[in-house]
């Protein structure tokens, strides 16, 4: 395969080239045993992951960390695993030993943690029965509940849960080797909030493996606004402040134009961030597939303190945002619901419902939100034609003039004026 044909994760990790061998010798040394069988796992965007039995028919997993963001997104996984571990039922693999830094015999940073026996919900949904389902739904519904205590006064993600005694924390393996140099971890902005220390935000946004943004433009953030710009404007942050022209800032403005109408509806006036996965998806979601029982929640890479409206909706078959509104890729509008079922309606309620009795606040930030989260992902499409798009979108589905008065800008005009400009920087080109 050429190096033309692989995918940028595949790329990172022919460059990484970490020794398998020594990393099998870290496991079979901690645990005091050999390994009969080493064998590949799903692979995930950011890592490698691997399955290891060894010769006492104990199952550990290792997952090998690719260069997306050195030190500090290791740290925040293992961190967020370790906090959500000791204080809530949220079943999560128990991480034996770790590294955060590529100075080590592997020569990448790793995970070895306990192997979870489920499936992934993505893989299995479809053959699961309905009260299978409706078992997942519930269990799903408690796991966003759990989390959802969880506040901070900041945006970032946890790097240090300092109330954590010393037999709640990972272990942290020691051995580092000069035989594997490598760049220093980049400076970052750390805030201490109550016993939480937090670093920068780990988000798919900000990591795209082909253009990782810096971690000290990364957060943590004490507004809502703060992280949203960020995110809307992370290719000025990695290029520099003269990389937006005109034509490409316009729409971003426009953007921030009609948050700041709709975030002063939003009925959310507590200061605080909830923490949340980051990548709650059908991936990352093991389920026991004869009892539809979620046995396992995984890759923790992005998890830390959202925006509320944020973390209230997975990313699986109960997000229905893209049925009552206008979200990234719509084409015509909201999907709707005419493609549900009476048993995929009965569902959603039951989804709903479980949400209600656990966590009425979620709830209500699960249903309200879904215009904030349109918002938020349209900011993070990479082209502004994109965002463009979607505004239209959005004045021809969604604007409300008898609850709202006239949209805020006249947006016939302004298209005219997005062509006007397009046509005299080409002439100028």
């Amino acid at each position: 395969m050429s190096a033309d044909s692989l995918e940028p994760e595949d790329i990172l990790w022919e460059q990484t080239n970490p020794d398998l061998g020594a990393y099998r010798a870290i496991i079979e040394g901690h645990f005091g045993s050999p390994c009969t069988k080493q064998e590949p796992l799903e692979p995930g965007a950011y890592s490698r992951v691997f399955l290891y039995t060894m010769q006492d028919g104990l199952k550990i997993v290792g997952k090998v960390v690719l260069p997306a963001r050195r030190t500090i997104k290791t740290e925040a996984e293992v961190a967020a695993m370790d906090t959500m571990r000791a204080h809530t039922s949220i079943p999560i693999p128990k991480v034996h030993l770790y590294c955060s830094t590529p100075d080590n015999p592997v020569g990448a940073e790793w995970i070895v943690m306990d192997y979870v026996p489920g499936q992934r919900l993505a893989d299995c949904w479809d053959e699961l029965g309905y009260e299978k389902k409706t078992k997942t739904a519930k269990d799903l519904a408690r796991v966003m509940a759990e989390m959802f205590v969880f506040t901070s006064s900041h945006c970032g993600s946890l790097l240090r849960d300092l109330s954590l005694a010393d037999d709640q924390r990972s272990r942290r393996y020691h051995h580092v080797t000069p035989d594997h140099p490598s760049s220093p971890a980049e400076e970052y902005k750390e805030v201490l909030d109550g016993s939480y220390l937090l670093g920068p935000v780990n988000d798919v946004a900000f990591l795209t493996l082909t253009n990782i943004i810096s971690t000290s433009s990364c957060g943590p953030f004490s507004t809502e606004r703060e992280l949203l710009e960020a995110v809307a404007y992370r290719n000025e942050l990695l290029n520099g402040a003269s990389s937006l022209d005109r034509l490409d800032r316009w729409p971003l403005e426009r953007m921030f134009e009609l948050y700041d109408i709709f975030r002063s509806l939003y009925q959310d006036h507590v200061p605080t961030f909830t923490f949340a996965h980051g990548d709650l998806s059908g991936a990352n979601i093991l389920v026991d597939p004869r009892s539809g029982t979620i046995t396992g929640v995984i890759d923790w890479e992005m998890a830390g303190f959202r925006p509320r409206w944020l973390g209230a909706t997975p990313r699986t078959w109960f997000n229905d945002d893209p049925c009552r509104f206008v979200v990234e890729d719509s084409m015509d509008g909201p999907d709707g619901y005419d493609e549900d079922s009476e048993a995929d309606a009965e569902l959603r309620n039951i989804f709903l419902a479980e949400l209600q009795a656990l966590s009425p606040e979620l709830l209500r930030h699960n249903r309200e939100g879904v215009e904030l989260r349109a918002f938020f992902y349209n900011l993070c499409h990479e082209f502004p034609s994109n965002t463009t798009a979607w505004i239209i979108k959005y004045e021809k589905y969604h604007w409300d003039t008898i609850a709202r008065g006239p949209f805020p800008f006249d947006l016939r005009q302004w298209r005219v004026d997005l062509l006007d400009l397009f046509e005299k920087i080409h002439r100028e080109a």
